[in-house]
């Protein structure tokens, strides 16, 4: 809301209040070109690691995503901050059964971002068996970087409708 009023004033005016653009990065921790946004995690949901002792852990997702977050190449304009007590956006490890369940069976195999809650209550939803055995219709590159191409790809997927 302020950066939309001092972007206003600044149209209006004609000129950049480099003040108030100041007064707007201290306060934020970001820069009115490159904003932050916060995201944390929630717990997982459903069952995700039964019967997969051998496969990603709940942190081994969370490792992933930071990652690919944190990556300059991913969203230019955008800083990505985790924050897991105050997050704009909540990231939650769900199986499919829990999503098919919540969502209801148009969603069964699909990772997504709900926003139904308004913009600060934005939760994405990693489907856990997805990320543990990528779905066909991703496959086509190497078999050793399938997976984490996978990721990647989810993870910048599902932030890019959280953003907007």
């Amino acid at each position: 809301m302020v950066r939309r009023h001092i972007l206003r004033h600044e149209r209006a005016t004609g000129h950049r209040d480099v003040r108030a653009r100041r007064r707007y990065n201290a306060l934020r921790g970001g820069s009115m070109d490159r904003p932050v946004v916060t995201y944390g995690f929630g717990p997982p949901l459903g069952s995700p690691s039964v019967g997969r002792n051998t496969n990603p852990t709940h942190a081994d997702v969370e490792r992933d995503v930071d990652a690919t977050l944190a990556d300059p190449r991913g969203w230019p304009g955008v800083r990505f901050k985790r924050d897991d007590r105050t997050p704009t956006i909540t990231v939650h490890v769900a199986t499919n059964a829990h999503i098919k369940s919540t969502f209801g069976t148009a969603f069964a195999g699909l990772n997504l971002c709900d926003r139904t809650d308004g913009p600060h209550a934005i939760r994405i939803y990693i489907n856990w068996d997805n990320w543990i055995k990528t779905p066909a219709a991703f496959r086509g590159a190497p078999e050793e970087d399938l997976a984490k191409l996978y990721h990647q790809y989810v993870v910048l997927h599902e932030f890019g409708h959280a953003i907007g």
